[in-house]
């Protein structure tokens, strides 16, 4: 892996201390009201480049939106972890975040009632 947290990786947990995320909203004032940030980018492919470090996705996105963007972070090589923020994403768009996300080894199991996804 191209990034120091293949420790945390092997050992079970999936956040440290050093756990850089990249939050993603199509508003900026919901997520600046919960945190304050420093970077605003244009795109998800920007985000990952400008911040090659960060290795968590949290999407605060709607439930319109959020299977396309957490797709969009799951293909990015940097990203290993997506978080979904959203209520009413459709099932078959789970299925394929879930399938692809496994197929590629994105994401560990953190919830006995989530399986595949960080919630």
């Amino acid at each position: 892996l191209p990034f120091s947290s293949f420790h945390i990786m092997a050992t079970g947990q999936i956040f440290s201390q050093n756990t850089q995320a990249l939050f993603y909203n199509y508003k900026q004032l919901p997520v600046q009201r919960m945190l304050d940030f420093d970077f605003l980018c244009g795109s998800i492919e920007a985000a990952c480049a400008a911040h090659p470090t960060a290795d968590v996705f949290i999407n605060f996105a709607s439930f319109r939106s959020a299977a396309a963007s957490s797709m969009s972070a799951l293909i990015q090589p940097t990203i290993r972890v997506v978080a979904i923020i959203a209520e009413g994403v459709p099932e078959s768009d789970t299925k394929q975040l879930i399938a692809f996300a496994r197929a590629n080894n994105k994401v560990r199991n953190t919830n006995k009632f989530c399986k595949d996804f960080v919630i």
